[in-house]
């Protein structure tokens, strides 16, 4: 049987790297929208970028608490 803490510790890297890539091409498509009408961009835009800061927050967050989790840093 695996050890708990491997198990947590490996499905937190694939949801962290997954949250990276997405935010990634939210950004991407936020510079895309950007090159349309005013408004629509402007709105669009700032809501696409605020979700892709979310999906990198996030990623942080299970990043910190994934080293916890592991042993590491645990007052840092």
């Amino acid at each position: 049987m695996k050890d708990f803490t491997k198990v947590i510790d490996q499905k937190l890297k694939h949801v962290m790297v997954n949250m990276i890539f997405t935010g990634t091409l939210l950004l991407i498509l936020a510079i895309f929208v950007a090159a349309s009408d005013f408004m629509a961009r402007l709105l669009l835009s700032v809501a696409v970028i605020v979700i892709a800061y979310s999906f990198y927050y996030a990623a942080y967050k299970l990043h910190t608490i994934k080293k916890i989790i592991a042993g590491k840093h645990w007052f840092e």
